[in-house]
Parts: C-alpha cells; sequence; structure tokens
C-alpha cells in the first residue's frame, strides 16, 4: 500500500472510554503522528522517520493521553467513561 505525501488518515481511538483522533500524515522526511480531542484540541504529536523507534511512539503518545485524562477529566467524567465502554455489568 502507497500513502500519500501529505494526505492525512484520521481514526478514532478510545482509552479508557474516552475518544480521540489520530491523526497520521506522511511528509517529506517523516511520518507526523498526532493525538488530539475529539473536539480537535491537540495532545501531543511525534515525528517519526525510524522505524525501530514505533514502539516508543507508541509509548510516549500513549502516556500523554493518560496524563491528559488525569489532568482534564473529573471523577464523574472517568466513572462515565467506565460504563460507556462496558464496565461493571
Amino acid at each position: 500500500m502507497h500513502f500519500e505525501k501529505g494526505h492525512k488518515y484520521v481514526s478514532t481511538i478510545e482509552v479508557d472510554g474516552f475518544k480521540f483522533r489520530k491523526e497520521v500524515t506522511r511528509r517529506d522526511f517523516n511520518i507526523r503522528v498526532a493525538i488530539k480531542t475529539l473536539g480537535n484540541e491537540l495532545i501531543d504529536y511525534i515525528d517519526i522517520s525510524d522505524r525501530d523507534y514505533v514502539d516508543q511512539v507508541d509509548e510516549i503518545l500513549g502516556q500523554s493521553i493518560y496524563n491528559y485524562i488525569e489532568n482534564n477529566a473529573d471523577d464523574l467524567d472517568k466513572i462515565m467513561a467506565r460504563f460507556m465502554k462496558g464496565g461493571g455489568f
């Protein structure tokens, strides 16, 4: 499969019941992976050009998401998210 330079591929991901946008863009010399809220607020992004670092990028962006949830969601948000993802029963 060939990914066009400059084209942005967007998917929705879910972490602990919270949904986010993952945008992956092929650029001239690297790939930009950005995580945003569904309201398009940037949480974090990383540019990567070496396959050896894919797992590290995954870990870093995952930690950024968990930090965002911890700092921006109150207890009621966390309870709602748990039940919305099917937890509890």
